[in-house]
């Protein structure tokens, strides 16, 4: 019986070739965008996943109205101490800011040299926590000696060839150079971790050489992760941790106050779940996002519906042409059971032949489609899993874009059938024509979410930032010959008349920022700012706005010596007439700092769009200067940019010379959304194609049904516009039912 319905089956479908190919058509672009999806899907719930122990590791965060994920480097051994449910710690930070606050550090092996900025430290206890496999080397003691270092294998391919780099030397510059021995080669860190390096150092090399506070209870500037017992309640051991601190920190009694309440605290963020979840302050990379999980989810479902949905109306509207086939079935004892399977055989076969179909463009776009999304798309066809869930997407589609088609089909009546009736109740066009407002509905949908997306990116990219960054390009400031020679070297580089300004800054806007507390001297109260230190033409430079106050003068040698500019958003902080000339206690990572405000500069976003404008202080500090901000006038940038290489290049032989545009920098800050945008906008474009071709088939259809009435209409004298206008308006006025459902969700 199977073989008989299967040959029917085939049968039917290449005698109606046209609609045959118009159903693997739809169905094969929706399978092969679900399965893009499902597998962007996939990759981003797998972070952090391929740890042996991932499910029992933990961040420890900081959270308070300015929530971090820096905390204390004494906390882990601590807490391996004080709890029993902490089995094993870890801290690991990048070194002295690299990639983050601070200018790539010079890496040599001889003559080979490279800027690098994937620098970590680690605790001893790094490879018991995370399970980062080594080619080479010891886990257990690769780090312990001072002046151990631990390389990737792309590392060692680009500094020593083929030449085993084990045992051998390299030498890291931090102002000044720092030999290591190579103690281990790491396998490639997964893209699927929420962090990467290429160096990865032990914390007692960092202590032999740091004699400030990096490693006290004082310093909120490590990355703290523990591994907890097997049995161990997170939640439990958080409410164990409000007020345990308070012996180890040295803090005005209101803030330990507010610890020992609970105010203020510190929080466990499950390893699994850093990646989607988090996104506070200092993440050591730019995180994804759980709505970006549940809108591609959505998006992948919504695609697939449309795909079987035009599977749904094509199958009920050629009832017409199969109500014989099925009353002689019925008339030789054919039961509505076995027709139901015949159809739903049909059904299954065709999606088996889209998925097949869909596999073939699947291929050809996996490498440009994951170039966009910046993903590895593969399906592994040797692996079991990937062949039974091919399976069960084209046996689940089949199924259930034939169950409607298939229980509308085998309930016609013989009699009726060959006595010229049967034909479909009227409710049933009213059903396929709401199919087609729902499909629509979606593709109207998402045009308007990716027009919005477009929106933002809009937005960001020309949204007043506050301060000027055309033509400025960046140049690190690598050698302290340079930073203790600045002004010279700045008066020396404006004696050309293709540069036009020049400052020298800690940090770069759009970049991470310290954060210090500032107090009023007035006021018990302090706040978390954000803090840049500066030379006198900073605020020039980036032609900053001062609202109140003064600029720095050079001329006034107490400019160096504890006086600020604070932004609006520092100057809301307390309750000021006038914040000029008040006295502030900043709380520095060096030392508490005690001076006047001279002024206040307008509010620019020196920090991504994505959050407010922040309390900022600005400090002259010609001794923790990182950049050279050069401002270029806008003909012959090239030049110039070759005039300054060859300066810097004389300044500092030592370092390569190495540059990037202030825009082009801080634009990175949005890549998340323009890869959003495109990816999105590719899938819309497919749901559209999909709605279209279901739309084609029924158009064609209609007009295959009303042949003898066209045929009289043109007797009659009407054009073909007149023609085409009729046809269209048929399906037309349910697509504008469509964008009034629509629209109305779309701006919600």
């Amino acid at each position: 019986m199977f073989k008989f319905n299967l040959i029917i089956a085939f049968r039917n479908l290449l005698k109606n070739k046209e609609y045959t190919l118009i159903n693997l058509l739809g169905l094969s672009v929706g399978i092969m965008s679900f399965l893009f999806i499902l597998l962007w899907i996939n990759d981003e719930l797998s972070y952090d996943r391929f740890h042996e122990k991932s499910s029992r590791i933990y961040r420890i965060d900081w959270h308070s109205d300015n929530p971090q994920t820096r905390t204390p480097h004494p906390m882990t051994y601590t807490m391996v101490n004080d709890f029993a449910e902490v089995e094993d710690a870890v801290s690991l930070t990048p070194v002295w800011g690299a990639g983050l606050t601070q200018p790539d550090r010079l890496v040599k092996n001889g003559e080979i040299r490279f800027m690098e900025n994937r620098i970590f430290a680690a605790d001893t206890t790094f490879f018991r926590i995370f399970s980062f496999p080594l080619k080479s080397g010891n886990p257990k003691n690769c780090l312990t000696d001072v002046g151990s270092i631990v390389i990737t294998e792309s590392i060692a391919q680009k500094y020593f060839g083929d030449e085993d780099p084990m045992g051998k030397m390299i030498t890291i510059n931090f102002g000044f150079d720092v030999p290591f021995r190579i103690t281990g080669i790491m396998k490639e860190i997964p893209d699927n971790s929420h962090f990467h390096f290429d160096f990865l150092l032990g914390y007692n090399t960092l202590k032999a050489v740091n004699t400030g506070d990096f490693f006290e209870w004082s310093d909120f500037g490590h990355y703290n992760y523990l591994l907890l017992g097997e049995n161990a309640d997170p939640r439990e051991l958080e409410r164990k941790m409000i007020g345990w601190a308070i012996p180890y920190l040295d803090w005005p009694e209101t803030n330990l106050n507010q610890l020992k309440e609970g105010i203020i605290g510190f929080k466990l963020t499950p390893l699994e779940k850093i990646h989607l979840d988090s996104h506070i302050k200092w993440e050591l990379e730019t995180n994804g996002d759980i709505a970006y999980v549940y809108t591609f989810s959505a998006l992948g479902i919504f695609i697939l519906l449309i795909a079987i949905i035009n599977y749904m109306n094509l199958s009920t509207a050629r009832t017409a042409f199969r109500k014989v086939e099925i009353g002689v079935k019925k008339v030789l004892g054919a039961s509505r059971k076995r027709l139901q399977a015949q159809f739903l055989l049909e059904s299954v076969i065709s999606t088996l032949g889209a998925t097949l179909l869909a596999i073939i463009l699947f291929e050809i776009f996996s490498v440009p489609l994951g170039n966009i999304a910046q993903k590895n798309f593969e399906l592994d066809y040797a692996n079991p899993v990937t062949i039974i869930l091919l399976l069960a997407v084209a046996t689940g589609c089949g199924v259930l874009a034939g169950l409607y088609p298939a229980f509308i089909l085998s309930g016609f009546q013989a009699n009726s059938i060959l006595k010229g009736g049967g034909s479909v109740k009227r409710n049933r066009p009213v059903f396929r024509n709401l199919l087609v407002v729902f499909q629509f509905a979606i593709s109207i949908f998402l045009i308007i979410g990716t027009l919005t997306i477009s929106k933002q990116i809009d937005f960001f990219q020309t949204k007043k930032l506050g301060f000027n960054s055309d033509q400025v390009i960046v140049v690190a400031i690598q050698d302290t010959l340079v930073l203790q020679n600045y002004e010279s070297v700045k008066a020396d580089l404006l004696t050309d008349h293709r540069i036009r300004k020049i400052s020298a800054v800690s940090n770069i806007p759009g970049r991470r920022f310290n954060q210090n507390p500032i107090q009023w001297v007035s006021s018990e109260d302090s706040y978390p700012c954000s803090e840049i230190r500066v030379d006198h033409d900073f605020v020039q430079s980036l032609d900053l706005k001062i609202i109140s106050g003064r600029d720095f003068s050079v001329d006034r040698i107490h400019d160096v010596e504890n006086v600020f500019i604070i932004n609006e958003a520092a100057a809301k902080l307390y309750d000021w007439d006038d914040p000029v000339e008040e006295e502030l206690i900043w709380y520095d990572d060096e030392m508490t700092r005690k001076g006047k405000i001279i002024g206040v500069v307008e509010d620019f976003h020196f920090q991504s769009l994505h959050t407010t404008i922040e309390p900022l202080i600005l400090y002259v500090d010609p001794d923790d200067l990182n950049y050279f901000l050069i401002r270029l006038d806008a003909s012959g940038i090239q030049e110039t940019i070759s005039y300054l290489e060859e300066k810097f290049t004389a300044l500092d032989p030592e370092n390569p010379f190495s540059y990037f545009f202030l825009d082009d920098d801080f634009s990175k800050l949005y890549v998340a959304e323009k890869r959003m945008q495109k990816v999105s906008g590719y899938f819309t474009v497919l749901a559209i194609i999909i709605s279209c071709i279901g739309l084609f088939g029924l158009s064609a259809y209609s007009a295959e049904r009303r042949t003898k009435e066209i045929g009289i209409r043109k007797v009659n004298g009407a054009s073909s516009l007149g023609i085409i206008r009729m046809l269209s308006f048929e399906y037309i006025r349910w697509i504008m039912v469509a964008f009034v459902v629509a629209a109305p969700v779309g701006y919600i």
